[in-house]
């Protein structure tokens, strides 16, 4: 059973008293400008951690930190002096691996990005869920318990040799021991992955190489010798890779420890369930909550990676009626029309068997589409032929029903292999601006 599956089969109890044991000695810095928020909040904190420190705005809290850093840093997005996101930054830049979970009343797709890109955990809204706050707080815990858990054990095999292969057996990670370029010892886990043995079996299957379990694909360290590859842990890199298991590919981390002049300790930490957290949290806020496409952010990371490559045409839309259904019908049922819209635009390309194309919801009533220039015209002809028609029913009779015409206006932009994104962002809000 993944790490992931026993996490959501536990219940708020399993949390509560694995943090009983995990949080010991962890200290916290609680950043909250809502003072009867963080009150409660820091009551609950101190049920379990013995050193919490509370601030109300981001610049105390940096200051805190600044003279005596913590462990885990929880703090809001919208406070006075520095917001939380500015906070994080300093915080990350003095120390990369932090771990941080930010609490904000507001779903926005831009500051969670951001927190995203700087490497943030968590980002839970208020009010605070339980479960999901007690989750991330028992995972980041845990992970420092366990951190700890391996210098303790990397010490004792600085000291005592003789019991290395034992201790490196008990370890869930993958661990090696090379002196020079040469891997002296290895545990059952990387012998695992390696598909061998013993070192004997690996010496002779993979030729002693390390990257001989790395599966090659794009963004992921693949082919590097033993020299290299350790060169490059010593310097500091962050080396991300994949390797084949049974049970499918795993995302795995690499670190080094040195152990004594002639050793290093080399961990390869699967870190699987966290990429898919990250990418799941990636992409719902690439994702427009009302229609389900991709959003405005999701077209323009789309359209940069296209135009490195390959010209291609943008076909902006939106129907005429909007302002007018909006007004009748109200917004909740507006967001319907835009739903309806979106499937019937869907539709007809996936019916006409379209080349392939993106489509996303760039704004209110603002729908755009990246095709590759050949086709354009005729995915114009297609959406132009659209018959679309929206039905509804009375509110207080449902047997009464009316329809409402709605006209698709289109514009088409021809792009070059190369144009400047910024250059492209006018032409789109220009062509938006005169459809509507």
């Amino acid at each position: 059973m993944s790490e992931t599956w026993q996490q959501d089969a536990m219940t708020i109890t399993d949390f509560i008293n694995g943090l009983k044991t995990y949080a010991e000695g962890i200290s916290i810095i609680y950043a909250e400008d809502d003072v009867s928020i963080s009150a409660q909040v820091e009551n609950f904190l101190q049920k379990f951690f013995s050193d919490v420190r509370v601030f109300e705005d981001g610049a105390t809290a940096l200051d805190a930190y600044n003279q005596r850093s913590c462990d885990i840093l929880v703090t809001d997005v919208m406070m006075p002096n520095m917001d939380g996101i500015e906070l994080v930054s300093q915080i990350i830049k003095q120390n990369q691996e932090q771990k941080v979970i930010v609490v904000s009343a507001y779903n926005e797709s831009e500051y969670l990005m951001k927190l995203i890109n700087l490497g943030v955990y968590r980002f839970l809204l208020k009010p605070f869920d339980n479960r999901l706050f007690l989750r991330a707080l028992y995972t980041l815990c845990k992970e420092l318990y366990d951190k700890k858990e391996k210098i303790r054990l990397a010490n004792e095999l600085r000291q005592n040799l003789e019991t290395t292969q034992a201790i490196l057996d008990a370890m869930e990670d993958a661990l090696i021991i090379i002196q020079g370029s040469k891997v002296i010892k290895a545990n059952s886990r990387f012998l695992l992955l390696s598909g061998v043995v013993d070192l004997d079996m690996f010496y002779k299957k993979n030729r002693g190489r390390i990257d001989s379990i790395f599966v090659q694909a794009k963004g992921y360290l693949s082919h590097c010798d033993n020299d290299t590859l350790l060169g490059k842990l010593k310097n500091g890199e962050t080396l991300k890779v994949l390797v084949k298991e049974k049970d499918g590919i795993k995302v795995m981390f690499l670190r080094q420890t040195r152990l004594n002049k002639e050793s290093d300790l080399i961990i390869l930490t699967d870190v699987t369930t966290m990429e898919k957290d990250l990418l799941t949290s990636k992409q719902k806020l690439l994702t427009n909550p009302f229609t389900g496409i991709p959003n405005k952010t999701a077209f323009y990371e789309k359209l940069h990676d296209r135009l490195e490559i390959d010209s291609l045409a943008v076909i902006v839309a939106s129907f005429a009626e909007y302002g007018q259904v909006a007004k009748w019908l109200g917004k909740e049922k507006a967001i319907n029309v835009e739903k309806y819209v979106v499937t019937s635009i869907k539709t007809i390309l996936e019916t006409k068997k379209s080349p392939p194309f993106f489509m996303a919801n760039y704004d209110q009533n603002r729908y755009i589409l990246i095709i590759d220039q050949k086709s354009a015209p005729s995915v114009v002809l297609w959406l132009k032929s659209l018959e679309l028609s929206y039905s509804y029913s009375h509110e207080n009779n449902d047997s009464l029903s009316e329809s409402i015409p709605l006209t698709l206006r289109i514009r088409t932009i021809m792009l070059d292999k190369g144009d400047e994104l910024t250059k492209v962002t006018g032409k789109i809000e220009q062509s938006f601006n005169e459809l509507l």
